[in-house]
């Protein structure tokens, strides 16, 4: 009877740091779209994935057509909940939305959790 006690005492307490430990992390991006014959201008901060560590996206908020993602990993979303379950490795990951037919600005926002 006391060892489960002390199992069940253990289990709460391991699942109490776990959460604890957990983090979230957000990066975001944003496209304006140029004149004709210049660049589009693209600004934003990274979600940074830190070394030893793995994340998942859990959310995503775009009012775009979709995003892509710059870093350790180059990949396209369209729509931009295909993203959510998706494991990052530790590094800087810049996130930029797809602007829309005749859309003049656009962002991303992506949480992922470790």
């Amino acid at each position: 009877m006391r060892r489960k006690f002390v199992l069940c005492l253990a289990m709460a307490l391991l699942l109490v740091a776990s959460a604890a430990f957990a983090q979230d992390v957000f990066g975001w991006g944003e496209q304006i779209r140029a004149a004709p014959g210049r660049d589009a201008e693209l600004k934003g901060d990274p979600l940074v994935v830190p070394k030893g560590s793995m994340a998942t996206v859990t959310k995503v908020e775009c009012d775009g057509n979709g995003f892509w993602i710059q870093g350790p990993l180059s990949e396209t979303f369209i729509p931009a909940s295909k993203a959510v379950g998706l494991v990052l490795s530790p590094g800087e990951y810049y996130v930029y939305p797809n602007l829309k037919p005749k859309q003049a600005r656009a962002s991303v926002t992506v949480t992922a959790a470790w």
